[in-house]
């Protein structure tokens, strides 16, 4: 195992040395995570417990790696860290600035490095701890209590809130007071983090072979994220009692990605429960009996019935067994008198003809009083007729003549259709052969007079230039007297022109242009803009070649006057205590005469104090 452990660490190692693309950053890129300033615990693993246990955690939450080489760490006592050159922060890595010796073993998961003003001193009140590149700060605000023996850490770790916790009441840190390096449940920052054995994989609070499983498990794909492992639980069993008080029981354990069994202390979140309360109604039992059913038969004897169960105390059907005393009747006779029975007889159907004699049909059923067909035996006298004649009266038919479609030509001879067809006396259409008289024509000629054609021109169209000389269209056609177009062959007389030059007077061409835009700076000189386009008489833009004048400037200065900038400053923060000396602080920001904030470097005045001392007298 030992052997694994080393050769695997040494992979990670290797991986993490590689050449990788940094840039600059800001320090917008880091989040101050985790702030130690009380020790009550051996944060650095050297051993002992002392200042040298306080430290500032940072995370570089940015996409890169980020070159914080000469970038400074500060609170309200002054400088406590200036990175060195060289210190690059992985993305996704936290960096550890320790008053004492750092801690080893987790090398491969965070950078950690030893103040260099060899103290990081956190103020008892509020204090204020600043990430600064020289040219803008992050700053993080947290109330540090003298002694809570414990780091304060946001909750979630990176939350984007400036709100921080005691680290003990943190979802995850199993009573740990601190977690300099790793996340507050002991799990590296970077997901490519293959921790070694000294991270507490399984957040148990202790450091063992659990955790070196964890490393072996998972080294051949790299370390999962905290989701790889979870709870499963089974199905709940059926309650140990019906009644009184009872118990549910399930199986719940903890599952790798690949469905195989793990620790529960690999699982991060709470093991769900395996057993529950039911059943915890009393025990007392009666029977319930329903309505009674319909009879099965509406005379001459039938049975009714209905469901009698035994219930327990909270309405629930058990078995007949619990209940005492005889079980209520389920079932009793019913309509046991004699039947009656009649001819039921349904309205005459349309007759099946219209005229010469047709058939009408009804429905003819024996029923009891109930409505059911019976066979017609129960019924007494002579079944009533279910057919008879109808329409008895001759037939007579005529021709239906429909009115003249439209003519298939305008002029020169067209032919035209109309709907010719037998009918009788009702309006229904019959064969032909039925009509005696001889069927009247269905088509006739039209529109015999010859045609006659002539050029039809259009309006001209718009000219395709504004000057310059340019071309303008029009649609010509040959028509017939009643406006079909017809081939142009059909029309006599030369076919009129097309198309005609147009707008060919010479093009005139000016600059043309705009309002000066807004000036680039308030003062300090900056620049203003305008549109500067050559244009025809039409308000065509051409090529700036047609203007023959110098084109006239489209930039120029403004604002030239000197800028002008001071520190500007809130007002004092309330004192931190109420007596025995506390803390206020105030933001200062750099702004020139506009009001804009601007760099700190320009403003040449000392910069005002950020705090000051207050409620300095002694608390009684």
């Amino acid at each position: 195992m030992l052997r694994i452990m080393s050769a695997f660490s040494i992979a990670v190692l290797l991986a993490l040395t590689a050449p990788a693309l940094c840039r600059g950053g800001s320090p917008d890129d880091f989040v101050i995570n985790e702030i130690h300033g009380d020790p009550a615990g051996d944060a650095n693993g050297d051993g002992l417990i002392n200042n040298g246990d306080r430290f500032v955690e940072l995370v570089n939450v940015s996409s890169e790696a980020v070159d914080v080489s000469g970038w400074t760490l500060s609170a309200a006592a002054g400088i406590l860290h200036t990175f060195p050159a060289n210190a690059v922060v992985p993305a996704g890595y936290p960096i550890v600035v320790f008053e004492g010796d750092v801690p080893t073993g987790l090398d491969d998961c965070a950078v950690f490095q030893t103040a260099s003003s060899g103290a990081v001193p956190i103020a008892s009140g509020m204090d204020i701890v600043n990430l600064s590149d020289g040219s803008s700060t992050n700053s993080a605000f947290g109330v540090i209590g003298i002694d809570n023996g414990q780091s304060l850490n946001r909750n979630p770790d990176l939350d984007a809130q400036d709100v921080y916790y005691l680290h003990t009441n943190i979802e995850g840190a199993n009573g740990k007071l601190f977690s300099p390096g790793v996340r507050v449940n002991g799990f590296p920052f970077a997901a490519d983090c293959i921790c070694p054995v000294s991270c507490d994989m399984d957040g148990d609070g202790a450091l063992g072979v659990s955790d070196a499983l964890y490393i072996i498990q998972t080294a051949a794909g790299g370390r999962p994220d905290p989701g790889y492992y979870h709870w499963r639980a089974g199905e709940w069993s059926p309650c140990s009692e019906t009644c009184g008080g009872g118990t549910y029981t399930r199986t719940v354990v903890c599952l790798d990605g690949n469905g195989d069994a793990a620790p529960d202390g690999f699982c991060p979140d709470p093991k769900p429960e395996s057993a529950s309360a039911c059943n915890t109604h009393s025990c007392d039992y009666s029977w319930s009996a329903g309505e009674w059913s319909e009879c099965s038969s509406l005379c001459g004897g039938g049975t009714s019935t209905r469901a009698v169960v035994c219930l327990d105390g909270s309405g629930s059907v058990v078995a007949d067994s619990f209940c005492t005393g005889s079980k209520p009747q389920t079932s009793q006779d019913c309509n046991e008198f004699a039947c009656t029975y009649v001819w039921a007889i349904g309205p005459w159907s349309d007759c099946s003809v219209h005229c010469g004699g047709g058939t009408s049909t009804r429905t003819v059923s024996c029923q009891d009083e109930g409505g059911n067909i019976v066979a017609d035996g129960f019924c007494t006298g002579v079944k009533p007729a279910v057919s008879q004649a109808c329409n008895g009266d001759p037939c007579s038919y005529s021709w239906h003549i429909g009115p003249w479609e439209d003519c298939s030509a305008s002029c020169g001879g067209g032919a035209q259709t109309r709907n010719v067809d037998c009918r009788d006396q009702d309006g229904n259409i019959v064969d032909d052969g039925y009509c005696a008289e001889i069927k009247p024509s269905s088509s006739q000629a039209c529109n015999e007079d010859p045609c006659v054609y002539s050029w039809m021109v259009s309006a001209w169209g718009d000219c395709s230039a504004a000057c310059g000389g340019g071309m303008q269209t029009r649609s010509v056609t040959c028509q017939d007297q009643t406006g079909n177009i017809a081939a142009d062959g059909l029309c006599t007389g030369a076919k009129p022109s097309e198309t005609q030059a147009c707008n060919t007077e010479a093009c005139v061409y000016n600059w043309v242009v705009s309002a000066w835009g807004d000036c680039s700076a308030d003062c300090g000189g900056g620049t203003q803009t305008r549109s500067v386009a050559c244009q025809d008489q039409g308000g065509n833009v051409v090529s700036d070649g047609n203007c023959a004048d110098a084109k006239p400037s489209a930039t120029q200065s403004c604002n030239t006057d000197a800028c002008e900038y001071a520190w500007t400053v809130s007002s004092w923060s309330d004192c931190s205590v109420d007596c025995g000396g506390g803390l206020q602080i105030r933001s200062i920001t750099c702004r020139d005469q506009f009001g804009n904030v601007v760099n700190p470097e320009r403003c040449t005045d000392p910069q005002p104090a950020v705090s000051q001392a207050c409620n300095a007298q002694s608390c009684e």
